[in-house]
């Protein structure tokens, strides 16, 4: 168990550093992140809404996350983001 926790924070490390121009803040989701580009803004709390463009028109999108995330660590949040956000 706790090599795989080690090997989704290591992946995460490389996705994230792979990907200066994703940034994540309470509110915003911005950024290109695996071959995607996402504008999202923070609406009613958890709830991420705006747009997504996988190499074609864009189209709305929303993101919910759990309350519980913000428990996680920087490398694991990022982690559960690249899983939310695959494409």
């Amino acid at each position: 168990m706790a090599d795989d926790v080690e090997t989704a924070r290591s992946e995460a490390r490389k996705l994230m550093a792979s990907n200066p121009n994703f940034t994540i803040q309470p509110g915003k989701l911005e950024g290109t992140l695996g071959g995607c580009s996402y504008g999202m803004t923070a609406e009613m709390g958890e709830v991420y809404v705006g747009s997504m463009t996988c190499g074609g028109v864009p189209i709305r999108a929303n993101l919910q996350l759990p309350p519980s995330l913000a428990m996680y660590y920087p490398a694991e949040i990022a982690a559960h983001l690249a899983v939310f956000l695959a494409r």
